[in-house]
């Protein structure tokens, strides 16, 4: 299947499922444990490290890929669930996180050929490095380091969801300028793709 995009895609939605799975499965056996947060750290660093082995089965880093912008959905969205709350605020901060993360896999699924296709990069690491230091890169620096400074990322938004955060003057101004960000990025994506089409091998430089 990995030979066809459509059994790629199948077979990467099926993992990324499992991934959710192993997360919740050591949140719950670390959550009792240590502080909630370090517990979903916990959990996403597990999904990390499956994620990871299914990149080594595959040989192919780009398995991790689409985790830069489906993590952060799932987790915040969990987490606004497990505390119950649906404020103005939250909801507004769920929106954001959703448009930007539809946004990014939208862009991940568009320029994806298949589980036969590696980012140059990460062929270039494997070709060019002696493979105990390709497997440190990838690791760390292709899949844990990623994860991190992700997680690091959303900290705020747990704090927003933990103490059911109202809305106030700042809110709707504070949304506007993150959905407004993540249209920049559609239009650039979308004029990228088209010229990419149009000039095979050219860099669009207007």
């Amino acid at each position: 299947m990995k030979n066809t995009r459509i059994g790629s895609f199948v077979i990467i939605t099926v993992h990324y499922l499992v991934s959710l799975l192993v997360g919740w499965l050591f949140y719950r056996f670390s959550s009792g444990l240590v502080h909630p947060y370090w517990a979903l750290f916990v959990a996403d660093a597990a999904a990390t490290v499956y994620i990871w082995i299914l990149g080594l089965v595959y040989r192919n880093v780009s398995f991790y890929d689409p985790y830069w912008s489906v993590a952060p959905p799932a987790i915040l969205t969990l987490w606004a669930v497990a505390q119950g709350c649906y404020t103005t605020s939250v909801l507004l901060l769920l929106l954001a996180v959703w448009f930007w993360a539809i946004r990014l896999t939208y862009n991940w699924a568009v320029t994806f050929h298949g589980l036969d296709h590696e980012d140059w990069r990460y062929t270039q690491f494997r070709t060019q490095c002696h493979p105990f230091l390709f497997h440190l890169i990838n690791f760390f620096g292709l899949n844990m380091v990623p994860t991190v400074v992700v997680f690091l990322g959303m900290l705020p938004a747990f704090g927003v969801i933990d103490i059911h955060a109202s809305a106030n003057i700042l809110t709707v101004p504070g949304c506007l300028p993150s959905i407004g960000a993540a249209v920049l990025q559609l239009v650039a994506d979308t004029q990228s793709h088209r010229f990419r089409a149009a000039h095979p091998g050219k860099v669009c430089n207007v």
